[in-house]
């Protein structure tokens, strides 16, 4: 399969994400990595926790989602579209990296990590347990860092840092 490499050692697809206006395409190659993509897509859609979401809370599956602000492994578009597919809204919790950066420029940009790093939503997640699903504690209680629950709208950009 040749590369679909079209931006040096990356790819730009040229996609708008969701609820923004059609984007006209000027990069060379967009194409073929939008239909690439959509086939990925359309082939891992058996084993795609989003096809499944909408059957854990009606099952009685105690739910809690953790995830980060520009989460680049994990991106916020795929989060939000996991949560409205299982409305699973409520049993979110979203680390504001925007803030974690400002408030301490060395922290790391790839938010993925954030719960290798932090106690906090260690604590959260040993709590959950503990109350078998029933106390989703926010992790820093009145502070900004944290939305528990999220603060809707749902993030629909993928909010990468630089």
């Amino acid at each position: 399969m040749p590369s679909l490499l079209n931006a040096g050692a990356d790819f730009n697809e040229n996609i708008p994400l969701r609820d923004k206006p059609p984007v006209v395409n000027t990069v060379v190659g967009a194409m073929k990595l939008q239909e690439y993509f959509e086939r990925e897509e359309w082939a891992r859609q058996p084993g795609s926790s989003i096809a499944y979401a909408s059957y854990l809370l009606p099952r009685g599956k105690k739910i809690l989602v953790q995830f980060v602000m520009g989460d680049r492994s994990a991106p916020n578009p795929m989060t939000s579209a996991l949560l409205r597919a299982g409305g699973l809204v409520w049993y979110a919790t979203y680390l504001r990296w925007d803030i974690m950066f400002q408030t301490n420029p060395n922290v790391s940009w790839d938010s993925h990590v954030f719960i290798l790093n932090m106690v906090e939503p260690r604590h959260q997640i040993a709590t959950f347990f503990r109350s078998n699903g029933a106390t989703i504690v926010d992790p820093d209680g009145t502070g900004q860092l944290w939305e528990t629950p999220i603060v809707p709208p749902l993030p629909e950009d993928t909010n990468y840092f630089p």
